[in-house]
């Protein structure tokens, strides 16, 4: 009868492993922007805790979650390029973004230090299987409605970039600053201390600047903050490209840094309003540079030069430029240095996430082994468990 009792324990025991090799094969691998780390892990935050969030036109939106002090916001649009029928690698804008967040999550010479929330606004447009993927990868995904205007866009892959605008909005982004970038954007090492550049530190307004005819100055807020980097407007330029004379007044609004205020994104909307007073064809930029012009009461500020260039040279490359616009797919467009560093990025993104989709599938082939192994286990069960009963009565 101990030899009964033993072979029952035995079985059990095999049987409740066995259970457990099955749960765990079942349950699959958890994802990727779960584990999101930074410096910090303890305050790192958990950007595939939120799905995306509607922005209804008279209802409360739902910010992104709060984690850090200090976030980067991009902007992904309906895919004015591609058919129904595209692949959503076709869409070069959504493939930029999943590059930008590969480089601040996960490169390993770019990702960020220190902890930054990443947050991706997009329009009702936008698949769901991109925004799952980007959210995969680590970003924080919130749907937003097109800001109402009148204004005839010309291009095409401009038409809703008016919604950039509610990057803008603190019941969106409710952080102490945000770094605007574009997706289209190449970064060459960790950027994080861009948010301490003193030209972002705030500023009072000049009220007494602006004509009253042209705009109420009830929405002007009392301080600002907002620093970007002239365009350069051609690669032919000297190293570093600095505006000694102070005469670039117009900045390029791939990259914006600011502090997000309900005032500040009013004042926006009533500009919007009026495109005679600012509109040339850039719908967000020219936007942007008029509310900030120099004459005006918010004057913007220059980022350092080495933060950011819009049409880099080597020079601007080897002297250790930070972040540097390019779009490699444009044909019409020049292949220079920035374009080839930024397809290099491109590849580099999509090597690392296969090779994170074949670590997985090696873990999943080790469990499927095991449960293989373990079956016979189940088998031994289902023939020794009917004589229980008699093993315990003896």
């Amino acid at each position: 009868m101990p030899g009964r009792k033993s072979t029952f324990f035995l079985v059990l025991a095999t049987s409740l492993t066995f259970f457990l090799v099955v749960s765990w094969t079942l349950s699959g691998p958890r994802s990727d922007a779960t584990f999101q780390k930074h410096a910090d892990s303890s305050t790192a935050h958990q950007n595939d805790t939120i799905s995306s969030a509607h922005l209804k036109p008279h209802s409360n939106p739902t910010p992104s979650p709060v984690k850090t002090p200090y976030a980067i916001g991009t902007f992904v649009g309906t895919d004015t390029y591609g058919t129904e029928d595209a692949g959503d690698d076709e869409d070069r804008y959504y493939v930029g973004a999943r590059t930008l967040v590969y480089q601040l999550l996960h490169a390993p010479s770019t990702k960020l230090t220190s902890p930054v929330s990443i947050v991706i606004l997009v329009t009702k447009g936008v698949r769901e299987s991109k925004r799952k993927r980007l959210r995969d990868d680590g970003a924080t995904v919130i749907e937003v409605e097109d800001v109402p205007h009148n204004i005839t866009v010309g291009q095409p892959r401009w038409a809703e970039t008016f919604a950039k605008v509610r990057l803008f909005d603190p019941k969106i982004m409710p952080y102490r600053k945000v770094l605007l970038m574009d997706t289209d954007m190449v970064i060459t090492r960790p950027i994080d201390a861009i948010f301490e550049d003193p030209s972002s530190e705030p500023m009072n307004s000049r009220k007494n600047q602006t004509n009253r005819a042209d705009l109420p100055l009830a929405t002007l807020p009392e301080k600002f903050a907002i620093a970007a980097a002239p365009e350069s407007l051609d690669r032919d330029h000297p190293y570093p490209f600095v505006d000694h004379d102070h005469t670039k007044g117009y900045f390029n609004s791939g990259l914006v840094l600011y502090t997000p205020s309900t005032e500040l994104f009013q004042h926006y909307l009533e500009i919007i309003a009026r495109p005679d007073l600012f509109y040339n064809g850039f719908p967000d930029q020219d936007l942007l540079n008029y509310a900030h012009r120099w004459q005006g009461p918010m004057p913007w500020r220059r980022l350092h030069f080495s933060w950011y260039l819009n049409w880099p040279n080597q020079d601007d490359i080897d002297g250790g430029m930070a972040i540097i616009h390019s779009k490699f797919w444009e044909p019409d467009l020049p292949f220079g240095p920035g374009e080839r560093l930024a397809l290099s990025r491109r590849w580099e993104m999509q090597g690392y996430w296969m090779g994170k989709g074949g670590s997985r599938l090696f873990n999943d082939l080790v469990k499927l082994v095991l449960l293989l192994v373990y079956t016979p286990s189940l088998l031994m069960f289902l023939m020794v468990i009917p004589q229980v009963p008699y093993a315990y009565s003896v």
